[in-house]
């Protein structure tokens, strides 16, 4: 669906520069014409300006494009969601490599403890 960003803007102008013109409502039959006489309306020289604008909206299209606003507001949500789990497990991941490490370090410390505690006790009974 291709969206319209602004509705189609229309403006028409009309100018009036003094013209006399006849004035006849019309002739019934009851009483005749009106006026009795044809009146002449004269308006001064001077230069006047009607401007008429209007927009036009496709009202049935409004729903359409709030559901696509709608729609592309959900993906952005749903994009910065995606973001933060990615964020969550790369941290996770991070915590696990980290005590991971940890422990390897408990276990080499402790293994070199044991082996010096080793030496210490095979040292003792070879000088025994």
């Amino acid at each position: 669906m291709t969206l319209v960003p602004f509705p189609p803007l229309l403006a028409t102008t009309c100018t009036d520069r003094g013209l006399a013109t006849p004035l006849r409502i019309g002739v019934f039959p009851a009483t005749g014409p009106i006026p009795a006489s044809a009146a002449n309306i004269h308006s001064p020289a001077r230069i006047g300006a009607f401007i008429y604008g209007s927009a036009a909206q496709p009202l049935t299209q409004i729903h359409k494009v709030n559901l696509a606003v709608y729609q592309a507001r959900l993906g952005i949500s749903l994009a910065k969601e995606g973001l933060r789990a990615q964020q969550q497990e790369t941290a996770r991941q991070v915590k696990e490599a980290y005590y991971q490490v940890a422990q390897l370090q408990a276990q080499v410390a402790r293994s070199s403890s044991e082996k010096l505690a080793f030496n210490d006790v095979e040292v003792g009974v070879s000088d025994s």
